[in-house]
């Protein structure tokens, strides 16, 4: 829950869902309004629903001056009071002044969206706030040619800025540039970078967001995304088995919405506390999933780690009939497996790991699902001054020319740029760092633009 004041009470009007095709009850707001507010308060309100079970189906969207959004952050406590289960959720990004607030409650039901009628309007007046942007500082490498010395926010600017992020895991950005950001807690919030226009969230069913307990760990486009509309999300939820496990699952974007939700995967169990994992499509047009196994356990210095699996499997979450021993499992390894990527050189899969409480390395993984099971390593490497690595991308581009050729490492300690050998462009001889504020994902995008989420911002890198 983020820091704030709960400043008003909205409680739902009388009714329960009734079969599959019903909406949820439509909230109502009790007495007040005309609060003045800084925008970083939550709200708060009572929905009635059958059972808790019921009550985790449904998503809430706030209507802000008649503009949708998906309310993210939604905490439901797991008893119901006399009112209904009292729920709290994130205020959205508003700008200073006076806004009309409108909440309505809904569910999904195949590709549609079951919405309640809009609560009452609500208002609140927005005090102004003094923004003070956070600095990302540059260390130079020796090797590396000086640059002008200048504010670091100069080598960076901010896209999305009108969204509020929180706890950022992943991001993917559409040919048609919308950039999905993915949450912890389970919200994958879109925004357009071509048209200022705001775009409905997902709240991805089993997560904290959407009242279960899961998490949203990782998302990937579909290669033939323009005329599929598919995105693939990897999460963790409970099973059928009443265990947290982790779920690759498929949505199928329709219009402004995401829907037809398909579990394609999903393990017989997951890491508790923070797990970590990410899916990529890779350019065989399989899905690769690397995710912590903790059923492999190894005893380190520090304690049990889990053992990272990669797991390789068709659009559809079957076996590729090219698998060795029709196993899904196409590499495997010591410490947590976390970000994956192909070396435009060789074909080569890469694979950072380090959690918490492990040394940080890159992998090389041959590029064929038999010999990667024969022996994963082609080649590793420690990465000494990195820590918590969450994703790596190899920069194809040409538009940044410090970056032509390098392995970007996205970690809690930083951006880290690994350097090849001329000679051999499988061998990394040099790392350093690019920028040294926590990184979450790094989107390297065909056109050559560079796009950076730290925990609670998106970034794009200038090109000079």
């Amino acid at each position: 829950m983020r820091p704030g004041t709960l400043f008003a009470l909205l409680v739902a009007a009388a009714g329960l869902v009734g079969c599959g095709d019903s909406p949820p009850p439509s909230p109502s707001p009790g007495p007040g309004g005309g609060a003045t507010i800084n925008g970083t308060e939550r709200l708060g309100w009572d929905q009635q629903a059958g059972s808790r079970a019921e009550l985790a189906a449904f998503g809430f969207a706030i209507y802000v001056d008649g503009a949708r959004t998906t309310m993210a952050g939604v905490n439901c406590q797991d008893s119901a009071a006399a009112g209904g289960f009292p729920c709290t959720g994130q205020l959205p990004s508003m700008s200073a002044g006076a806004h009309t607030l409108e909440l309505a409650a809904f569910v999904m039901d195949g590709g549609s969206v079951l919405e309640s009628p809009r609560s009452a309007p609500f208002q609140v007046v927005v005090a102004p706030a003094i923004v003070v942007p956070s600095g990302l500082s540059q260390t130079v490498p020796p090797d590396t040619p000086s640059s002008p010395a200048s504010d670091a926010d100069d080598r960076f600017e901010r896209v999305a800025a009108g969204e509020v992020f929180d706890d950022v895991r992943d991001a993917a950005l559409t040919p048609d540039g919308q950039l999905l950001v993915a949450e912890r807690a389970g919200i994958l919030r879109v925004a357009h970078l071509r048209e200022a226009r705001p775009l409905p969230s997902l709240l991805v069913y089993g997560t904290r967001a959407a009242g279960g307990t899961g998490s949203l760990l990782s998302v990937a486009l579909d290669p033939d995304f323009e005329r599929t509309r598919t995105i693939y999300v990897l999460q963790t939820a409970v099973s059928s088995r009443d265990e947290l496990a982790y779920q690759l699952v498929r949505y199928r974007q329709a219009g402004e919405m995401f829907g037809e939700r398909a579990v394609l995967m999903e393990t017989a169990s997951a890491v508790l506390g923070r797990p970590a994992g990410t899916v990529r499509v890779g350019p065989d047009g399989k899905l690769y999933v690397a995710m912590s196994d903790p059923r492999g356990l190894r005893r380190t210095r520090s304690g049990a780690e889990a053992e990272g699996r990669i797991l390789r499997l068709n659009s559809d979450g079957t076996t590729p009939p090219d698998q060795p021993s029709a196993s899904p499992v196409y590499a495997a390894a010591e410490g947590e497996a976390r970000g994956l990527d192909w070396n435009p050189d060789g074909g080569e899969l890469w694979v950072a790991h380090g959690g918490q409480r492990e040394v940080s390395r890159v992998i090389a993984v041959a590029g064929d699902p038999r010999r990667a099971r024969t022996g994963m390593a082609n080649h590793e490497f420690s990465l000494a001054s990195t820590n918590d690595i969450s994703a790596i991308a190899f920069y194809r581009g040409d538009l940044i020319s410090a970056l032509q050729g390098t392995l970007l490492i996205a970690a809690e300690s930083g951006l880290h740029r690994a350097r090849f050998d001329p000679q051999d462009r499988s061998r990394i001889i040099s790392l350093d760092s690019f920028v040294d504020t926590p990184v979450r994902t790094v989107i390297a995008a065909p056109d050559g633009q560079l796009l950076l989420a730290t925990p609670d911002a998106v970034l794009r890198v200038r090109p000079h």
